[in-house]
């Protein structure tokens, strides 16, 4: 091993005890240090996006467990920091994709695979719940042209501007139709703000600690065992450090 890489590996156990304290800061510099000694090591990219993602931090996260699948490949962590970064976000669409890619490298990581249906389940639920709002706001305005209708009715009989059933009709059916994409405005705005916090923000990090050179070849690639050899047992629980 060489000074560079027993000097990140100090730092990774410095940061690895952080994170035990909840001090997630202090573990992210931490790691980040062991990162600029040593860019090719996936562990210390795996643990700081843990960290990032104790502190709601989802576009680091995911951006550090990127970097972790593409060092090791068939290494499950990588694809469970991504989707749990994503689900936080949530943006469960995106975390069942993460799961699925990690199961196609890894398919018989049981963790992956909990972690998949769960998404799965949050994910119906998240729809159901927009087509609950749709619904709702639909209501409250066909019953609002309900209310026109009857104020119309029944306010100055002779003067009525809706005379005929059909125009009535139209009002209310207009109403529910205008709550609908009210509703469906509202849905937007809010899936772009799930989105944004999968976005860069203003303050980014250091280029070199954000975007480290590409592993050498071969180097965590050769084979699972080695994968597991070099990293640690993927059978250990993917929500702690290694």
């Amino acid at each position: 091993m060489s000074d560079n890489a027993s000097s990140a590996d100090t730092r990774k156990v410095k940061g690895n005890t952080f994170m035990k304290d909840s001090k997630f800061i202090e573990a992210i510099v931490e790691y980040s240090e062991g990162i600029m000694l040593d860019h090719s090591n996936p562990v210390l990219y795996s643990n700081r996006s843990l960290a990032f993602l104790k502190m709601d931090q989802y576009f680091y996260a995911m951006k550090d467990a990127e970097v972790t699948i593409r060092l090791v490949p068939e290494w499950p962590k990588g694809y469970y920091r991504k989707g749990q970064a994503e689900e936080g976000a949530k943006m469960y669409d995106l975390a069942i994709i993460s799961y699925q890619a990690g199961l196609k490298a890894c398919s018989n990581d049981e963790v992956l695979q909990t972690a998949m249906k769960e998404a799965q389940i949050k994910y119906r639920l998240d729809l159901d719940s927009k087509k609950r709002k749709r619904k709702k706001y639909c209501v409250i305005a066909a019953l609002f042209g309900v209310f026109i209708v009857i104020a119309d009715m029944f306010g100055k009989p002779h003067y009525s501007f809706i005379k005929y059933p059909w125009m009535r009709f139209t009002l209310i059916s207009m109403s529910g139709f205008l709550g609908y994409i009210f509703a469906s405005f509202l849905l937007s705005l809010e899936r772009s703000q799930r989105a944004s916090l999968l976005q860069p923000p203003p303050e980014l990090m250091q280029e070199s600690a954000n975007k480290p050179p590409v592993a050498p070849k071969n180097q965590f690639t050769a084979s699972s065992s080695q994968a597991s050899h070099s990293i640690g047992d993927s059978t250990v629980s993917h929500a702690k450090t290694e």
